[in-house]
C-alpha cells in the first residue's frame, strides 16, 4: 500500500498532509503519523513542534490546506488512487521482475 504525502510551504510555514495516515509509514518502522503536520519554520526550522492540532496560526494552516486542495484538483491528483495508478503504470524493478518469472 502506498504512503502518499502532499506538502506545501511558504517562506515561513510548512503544511504536510499524509493521505494514508492510518497505515504505518513503511520507511519509519511503521510509525503512524498524524493526518496533518504544520510547522512555523521561522521558530522551528527543524520541524520538531507540530502545530496542526493547536490554535497557533490557524488562518495560515487553513490557507495552505486550501491551496493544497486547489493544487491537487488542478493536477487531477486523486491521492491514494493516483498513487496506486502510478504503481501500476511504473512498477518497481523488483516487482516487474516477479511478474515476468
Amino acid at each position: 500500500m502506498p504512503y502518499p504525502v502532499r506538502a506545501i510551504r511558504t517562506d515561513r510555514f510548512k503544511y504536510i498532509r499524509y493521505l494514508n495516515h492510518k497505515t504505518g509509514q513503511p520507511k519509519r518502522n511503521a510509525l503512524v503519523l498524524p493526518e496533518e503536520e504544520f510547522f512555523d519554520l521561522s521558530k522551528d526550522p527543524n520541524e520538531q513542534n507540530n502545530l496542526a492540532e493547536t490554535d497557533a496560526h490557524v488562518n495560515a494552516r487553513h490557507n495552505l490546506s486550501k491551496r493544497l486542495n486547489e493544487w491537487m484538483i488542478e493536477m487531477n491528483d486523486k491521492g491514494i488512487e493516483s498513487e496506486l495508478d502510478s504503481l501500476r503504470r511504473y512498477p518497481r524493478k523488483n516487482e516487474a521482475r516477479k511478474g515476468s518469472q
